[in-house]
């Protein structure tokens, strides 16, 4: 994905839904938002993707074990690849913004869990529960203290 492309025309009503067009899509919508956000004087605070599982969470774990429940990192790394890039190019190319990447709370370096400790993850695919949300805060809390000033 290169953002020198030719621009890319919408029409109402129809979404690009080819991959190319989402990025392009994606990158324009994020880099309008961030203007708009920086003009107001506020800081920008990018959560990059956590991983998308391909199943429902608790479905799978209804069935099978937490192990068997897991996703490869490799192929949650390569699905959320491309939006990655979109974030980490927007943020270097504007000041104020940082990026807060939870993917090593999801994941050690073979695999993506659905289980931490005691607590579940994901109530489906692809939204986490409140426990996990909970459990990211101490990891986020500095990049969260920036974004509000303190």
């Amino acid at each position: 994905y290169e953002s020198n492309q030719a621009p890319f025309k919408m029409t109402i009503g129809k979404s690009p839904l080819d991959a190319q067009g989402s990025l392009i899509s994606f990158d324009k919508g994020l880099r309008r938002l961030v203007e708009k956000l920086q003009a107001l004087g506020l800081r920008v605070l990018i959560i990059a993707p956590y991983p998308e599982l391909t199943f429902r969470a608790p479905e799978c774990l209804q069935r099978r074990s937490p192990e068997d429940c897991a996703m490869p990192r490799s192929k949650v790394e390569k699905s959320r690849r491309p939006a990655l890039k979109v974030i980490q190019k927007v943020a270097e190319d504007f000041p104020n913004v940082r990026v807060f990447d939870p993917l090593n709370e999801f994941c050690d370096k073979y695999g993506c869990r659905v289980i931490r400790g005691n607590s579940l993850m994901y109530f489906d695919d692809n939204h986490i529960t409140g426990q996990m949300a909970t459990l990211l805060y101490p990891v986020a809390r500095n990049s969260l203290e920036w974004a509000a000033g303190k």
